[in-house]
Order: structure tokens, then sequence, then C-alpha cells
């Protein structure tokens, strides 16, 4: 019986090293299909490109009251160039509100006041919109009126020739007057006459 046993195990083990055999040799292991290379994620701090700030400036004349005199002189700013008039011209007003530099120059704009909004159209009109302050903390008087309203008219329209005529708003809102003198319900033109003369 043993001999029957040991013959049974032997066949079986054939069998076996036989039927290995048979699928290695014609059923060989296929290698896994390439994965997709996965670009690695971009880094969330990127480089930030760097700017000659010095060489992107463009040199403007803002007009403010005279110490001398009752009328606007000249004091050169410079501001950031943009391929947006109208940026440039929001720059300018914000420069105005900042006040002069030079001590023989006078402030035209209260500087509590806060340019809300500018815009121009195609008729070459520029809505200038202040802060109630513009008008709440405004010094009044005839000359100070004057001087104010065209320190901005004046500055617009000679630094961008596209601007033509300057519209006053307040809080997004037409007014009549700023200390009920000028008539600012219409644009108004630039006014050559109030500035000093060189």
């Amino acid at each position: 019986m043993k001999g029957k046993y040991i013959i049974l195990l032997i066949i079986l083990l054939i069998v076996v090293a036989g039927g290995l055999f048979i699928y290695y040799v014609f059923y060989p292991e296929k290698e896994p299909p390439p994965q997709p290379t996965v670009a690695p994620a971009p880094s969330e701090e990127l480089p930030t490109p760097y700017i000659d700030r010095e060489a992107n400036l463009m040199t403007v004349y803002l007009f403010f009251q005279s110490t001398e005199g009752n009328w606007l002189d000249d004091e050169e700013r410079h501001i950031y160039y943009t391929t947006s008039i109208t940026d440039q011209a929001k720059q300018v007003v914000v420069e105005l509100i900042k006040g002069p530099s030079r001590n023989y120059l006078l402030a035209t704009i209260p500087s509590s006041a806060i340019l809300r909004e500018l815009f121009l159209t195609r008729q070459g009109v520029a809505y200038v919109d202040f802060s109630r302050q513009f008008i709440s903390d405004h010094w009044g008087g005839t000359t100070g009126e004057m001087l104010t309203i065209y320190s901005i008219v004046d500055t617009l329209t000679i630094n961008f020739p596209s601007i033509q005529k300057v519209k006053i708003l307040v809080e997004g809102k037409e007014i009549e007057t700023l200390a009920g003198h000028l008539d600012l319900r219409k644009p108004l033109n630039k006014d050559l006459s109030l500035i000093a003369q060189k």
C-alpha cells in the first residue's frame, strides 16, 4: 500500500510541476501598463515679477492756489503710467486731494474729501465723484470755490487732452454749487485765465 501512495504522490507532483511549467511558458506574466506621468502641482508661492517702478512714472502738473494771489500755480508731480486714461486721471485727483508739497502753494480740496469714482464718456467729459466732505469741509468764499473747482478742471484737461470738460458730483449726485457761487449743473471747460502767467 505504501508503494501505491508513493507512486500517486510522485504522479501528483509531476502533474503539478507540469502544470506550472505550461503556465509560465505559455502564459508569461504581463508587465503592468505604464502609468501616465503626472506633472507636479505648481507651487502656490510663485515668484513676483520685477517691475521697474522708476521707469513706469509719468510727469503731470497739478494746479493749487498760490499764496501770492488768488490764482492757480502748477506743481510737478509723478504718477504711475498705465494704459488707462481713467486710471491716470484718478491718480491725479488723489494727488490733488493730498495737497501741495511746496510752501508757496495752498490746498484747493479739503484733505478729508475722498475720490469715490471717476469715469470718462466718449464725448470727453470726466465725471468726478467726491465724498460729502468735499462740501461740508470746504472753507467757502467766492474765490475759494472758484479755485477749488478750476484746480480740478484745469488739472484734468491740461494733463489729458482727451478730457474736454469736467462734471463734479458729490456722493454720486449732481450738485448745483459748491459754496453758493459757481453753477456746477453743467460740465465745465478749462479756464486758463486763473493760471499764473510765468
